[in-house]
């Protein structure tokens, strides 16, 4: 099953462990799935990283999306 979250925490918020919090909680939650899929834009990755994430190296993301609202 395919589940799909968006994650924003206001740029006032950022930095007091929110968003870290959020993701901690989905990561438990989902803990006994094959794996956790996560698209990021690039001013968050370093967030992710450090949440546990790392790049994959061997599939490249592709989609068919409107980003002008990003």
């Amino acid at each position: 099953m395919l589940r799909l979250f968006k994650l924003l925490v206001r740029p006032a918020f950022h930095r007091q462990g929110i968003g870290r919090r959020i993701i901690e909680t989905l990561q438990n939650r989902y803990a006994g799935y094959h794996q956790q899929v996560l698209l990021a834009v690039k001013d968050a990755v370093d967030f992710y990283q450090h949440c546990g994430f790392q790049k994959a190296s061997s599939v490249e993301p592709m989609w068919i999306c409107d980003d002008s609202n990003l």
